[in-house]
């Protein structure tokens, strides 16, 4: 009898816990473009939505997903980080009602929801290092931006090694993060949040040389830095 009670506990634990070599970063650098139609104002409309890159993390308690897409309001990453638990080798969102399959085979891993009205295609991820922001990009950038009425501002952007950034002249800190090749800020004026689960953050590229600095595709046009010496002590 201790025996059987032995084994049947070995399988609780298996039928509840993942696969060592699922939990980690992964990436999936896939472009996919879907177009959605709904009834708007003006009769039916067509919307078009780009998934540009996934960034996953899997822990032994949550799914941190990450979505860069390019739509109509350009581009924009969405941080998404729900609990799970494991059912019978399936993973079972918070609430019940989304289940995902979990295929493993060597460094890539495959997720195939259900559960959900629009079934998504299986998401394919391949193994990869957790993301780490330059160290070149550390420190205090300034630059200038013109404004609709042609006059320059000037704007200082200090990224710190927390994962923040302070912008000048509002002072504000903002979250930034660096997933693949894309930089990812958090704006005031784009900040999303659903039940304290979902971030929204603005998508550009960010290109250091030497003491330069580019920023992309956060604006109408790149914006150009230069490196501010920090204070000799």
């Amino acid at each position: 009898m201790p025996m059987v009670l032995a084994l049947l506990a070995l399988l609780a634990v298996a039928d509840t816990t993942l696969p060592a070599g699922a939990y980690g970063t992964w990436v999936n650098a896939d472009t996919v473009t879907t177009k959605h139609e709904f009834n708007g104002e003006d009769g039916l409309e067509t919307y078009v939505n780009t998934v540009l890159y996934r960034h996953l993390v899997v822990s032994d308690s949550t799914l941190a997903d990450t979505i860069i897409q390019d739509d109509d309001t350009g581009a924009m990453a969405y941080l998404f980080t729900t609990p799970y638990r494991v059912e019978d080798g399936r993973l079972v969102l918070e609430g019940d009602s989304i289940s995902i399959d979990l295929d493993l085979e060597g460094d890539t891993l495959t997720l195939t929801v259900s559960g959900v009205e629009d079934v998504p295609p299986p998401q394919r991820y391949v193994r990869a290092a957790p993301p780490e922001v330059p160290p070149e990009l550390i420190g205090t950038w300034e630059g200038g931006v013109v404004d609709d009425a042609g006059v320059v501002a000037g704007v200082r952007i200090a990224f710190h090694d927390d994962g923040t950034a302070t912008v000048s002249p509002d002072g504000d800190t903002i979250r930034f993060d660096m997933v693949g090749p894309y930089l990812l800020l958090e704006e005031p004026s784009h900040e999303a949040y659903f039940d304290e689960e979902m971030i929204a953050m603005r998508v550009g590229h960010a290109k250091v040389d030497g003491d330069r600095l580019e920023l992309a595709g956060l604006g109408d046009d790149p914006l150009y830095m230069v490196r501010v010496p920090s204070p000799k002590r």
